[in-house]
């Protein structure tokens, strides 16, 4: 049989499968393990290609959510992790360094295969198949010597949007992350299964920490090369949308309050009318604890600190107002547009300095989720303003 033929009566027994997916969401529609496999290793790699460039992909949301779960997953089976995510840009020898680093007993290659798309070329659903590589068990339980990586396992499933009224690369970060970790879920319970990781348990969605858990600045890592100098105590920080926001929705509430006897409090009554104090405005779906204006403050002060400014100098202050931050997402990542007005006081409340820096997310080869490019667009803010030759006069 040819390969043309062999991929066209794959891609119907996919079809058929991707019927079902979409109103049962994930559907694990093959799996089969060699009898000899080693069926317990406990240092696994997990090679993610699923953003390998120029094939189908769900986008980064998806990738990084089901990566952040499976590696839960085995990590709850008391095993050692370690991984690379792939964009299909790399030589060899950028996967190898740290695969051969690691040492692992089994690797882990997860990627697209095969995706569904419209008229208008809007993915539907998507195969994404799992293989796992490596060592294999003689019938009186040893592992011969020396013994090359072989396949152990191969699964692969359809993951399509489930009856959700918007097309699969149009969802939101929490809407897609939750489909990705419920994904991640069916295939490692398969492996569980079909015999691997004995006496670890099948995982429930409420088992592992959700990838929508709140990001906070303590895990900020400064990145700009600028250096500056000079000394300042950072002020308070105030995120004007949210603000805007909270007062719009007081004002809407006295006013339904006013028209109507009967107050209904459920939120359907309160449609949002801004960002909350932890999210972006637009497309905005990441949580930023405990909120957008203390994250910018915490990042803010790393990345001025790592430039060579003193950040504990009370002679001087900085204030911040946040005026906008608006998120544009696509299954190909997030773009944010930040505004912020910086306003520098001496500790007489002279203002020695004031000024509005405007950045956005630059082009970037690999997509970027949420917090990503709010990372870039502070730190790129914090050197607009101490390039800024006014701002750099007044802070020594």
């Amino acid at each position: 049989m040819s390969g043309a033929v062999r991929r066209a009566g794959l891609a119907l027994v996919l079809l058929a499968a991707a019927a079902c997916a979409t109103t049962q969401g994930t559907t694990v529609v093959y799996s089969k393990r060699i009898p000899e496999a080693d069926t317990a290793p406990r240092r696994v790699f997990v090679l993610s290609r699923l953003l390998d460039t120029g094939g189908p992909s769900f986008g980064p949301v998806f990738a990084k959510a089901f990566e952040g779960r499976l590696d839960a997953a085995l990590r709850r089976c008391g095993i050692q992790t370690a991984g690379y995510a792939s964009t299909g840009l790399e030589t060899g020898d950028d996967i190898d360094r740290p695969l051969n680093a690691f040492r692992p007993d089994a690797l882990v290659v997860v990627r697209m295969t095969y995706g569904t798309v419209d008229q208008l070329g809007v993915l539907l659903n998507g195969t994404i198949e799992i293989t796992l590589y490596g060592g294999t068990t003689a019938p009186d339980g040893t592992k011969p010597i020396g013994q090359k990586p072989k396949v152990l396992w191969k699964g692969a499933a359809i993951f399509a949007h489930g009856g959700l009224p918007l097309p699969l690369d149009r969802l939101g970060f929490t809407a897609m992350a939750a489909k990705a970790e419920a994904f991640a879920d069916d295939m490692s319970n398969r492996m569980k299964e079909d015999g691997f990781f004995p006496g670890c348990s099948l995982v429930g969605p409420r088992d592992l920490p959700a990838v929508t858990s709140p990001v906070e600045s303590a895990g900020y890592t400064p990145a700009s090369r600028v250096t500056a100098s000079g000394g300042l105590s950072l002020g308070g920080v105030t995120y004007l949308p949210a603000k805007l926001a909270q007062a719009r929705a007081v004002e809407a509430r006295k006013g339904k309050e006013g028209s109507n006897t009967s107050v209904d409090s459920s939120p359907a009554a309160h449609p949002r009318v801004g960002p909350d104090r932890d999210q972006l405005a637009g497309d905005g779906r990441t949580r930023f604890a405990p909120g957008v204006d203390e994250y910018l403050r915490g990042a803010l002060r790393a990345e001025l600190g790592g430039m060579g400014i003193d950040t504990a100098d009370a002679r001087r202050t900085l204030r911040v107002d946040i005026q906008d931050a608006a998120v544009d997402a696509s299954r190909w990542g997030y773009r944010i547009s930040l505004r912020v007005k910086y306003e520098l006081s001496e500790a007489g409340g002279g203002v020695l300095y004031s000024g509005t820096k405007d950045v956005a997310t630059a082009p970037s080869a690999r997509p970027m989720l949420e917090a990503e490019a709010l990372n870039q667009v502070i730190r790129s803010s914090a050197e607009a303003l101490v390039e800024d030759p006014e701002f750099a006069k007044a802070v020594r």
